[in-house]
């Protein structure tokens, strides 16, 4: 089963979000401090970390590195009010998928549901 982590500094977002994704059936964890992120990242195997960009301490772009030096690489998001003029950037760093926050939320989910079809119930 696919595990998903969900980084933001902003509570009532990656809270929201991880329960949108164990709605949807997946197995889902949050994170509000970066910090603290970087070592579930180093720790656990994700599928899908889903990021801020701008975070105090250490930014989605310095999670999105550290992915990128593991094995296996879990595919990494952004999901954040500030891609604009990141966009090319990011992708070429490793990142998956960028989504703007608030308003592409809708595809974010239809994204994962086609990219992880099949889960069971994990709880």
């Amino acid at each position: 089963m696919p595990k998903f982590l969900i980084v933001d500094d902003e509570f009532y977002i990656a809270s929201i979000l991880a329960e949108i994704f164990e709605d949807h059936d997946y197995h889902c964890e949050y994170c509000t401090y970066p910090i603290a992120a970087l070592q579930l990242i180093r720790n656990v195997d994700y599928d899908l970390v889903i990021s801020d960009i701008h975070m105090p301490m250490l930014s989605g772009v310095q999670l999105l590195e550290e992915c990128m030096k593991r094995e296996p690489k879990p595919c990494f998001v952004f999901y954040s009010a500030s891609l604009e003029s990141n966009e090319e950037f990011l992708i070429k760093s490793g990142a998956a998928k960028l989504f703007a926050k608030p308003q592409d939320l809708q595809a974010l989910i239809h994204w994962v549901n086609e990219r992880w079809p099949h889960r069971q119930r994990w709880h």
